[in-house]
């Protein structure tokens, strides 16, 4: 049975009062924090030990799990900053994704998105250090025209918050076009960060672009 943390009347955090030796009995009472990490849920518990057995690995985490790459780093996001390890930048973080939230519910255009994200922090980088103006491009052209009705370039610091808008708005018109959305390919790309094409896929008078430069 593992340790409870929190009291099942009131919900308020336990703490030990008295500890026992198993081998000659002897007993120290007093008041004990309990352990770092018996904090945790049974679920956030069996989280980080499929993310310690994989030694890190994200893809293998979704693999264990069936979850996909954005609920696995959403999860330990959300697991760092219940362990109270979210440092400085945690702040500006939930910022930055209640924005992104606003642009997943239809609020407020992928443009618009950048612009607040602009305003909001202009260097995107989480370490606080100069990082290369490096981005994830995105180009729909539609109608045979060379002027994109899509246009949008993603510091590379905010692409991976982005990608579930990526995936499902994108994802939905490469499905229109017959292509499936790599979201594998697309994740490694970002965590390269290096230049490369992700997708160039062209379907009658539409023509879908996504690369890093």
């Amino acid at each position: 049975m593992s340790t409870p943390s929190k009291c099942p009347s009131c919900n308020g955090l336990l703490s030990a009062t008295e500890l026992c030796c198993s081998d000659c009995k002897t007993t120290i009472k007093g008041s004990f924090e309990l352990p770092f990490f018996a904090l945790l849920s049974a679920e956030d518990e069996k989280f980080l030990k499929i993310f310690l057995s994989a030694r890190g690995s994200i893809k293998e985490v979704e693999r264990q799990l069936n979850i996909s790459y954005p609920t696995v780093k959403a999860r330990l996001d959300a697991l760092i900053g219940k362990l109270g390890l979210g440092g400085p930048q945690a702040g500006a973080k939930k910022n930055r994704m209640a924005i992104i939230g606003r642009l997943e519910r239809g609020e407020i255009t992928a443009q618009e998105t950048i612009t607040q994200l602009e305003a909001l922090d202009a260097s995107p980088s989480e370490d606080g250090g100069d990082r290369p103006g490096r981005a994830l491009h995105i180009r729909v052209c539609e109608g045979g025209t060379s002027e994109p009705k899509v246009n949008v370039s993603i510091p590379l610091g905010w692409a991976k918050s982005m990608t579930p808008f990526i995936e499902s708005k994108i994802g939905a018109k490469l499905a229109e076009a017959g292509h499936i959305l790599d979201t594998v390919k697309l994740q490694e790309a970002i965590e390269a960060q290096k230049p490369m094409k992700i997708v160039d896929v062209q379907n009658n008078e539409s023509r879908i672009e996504i690369f890093i430069e």
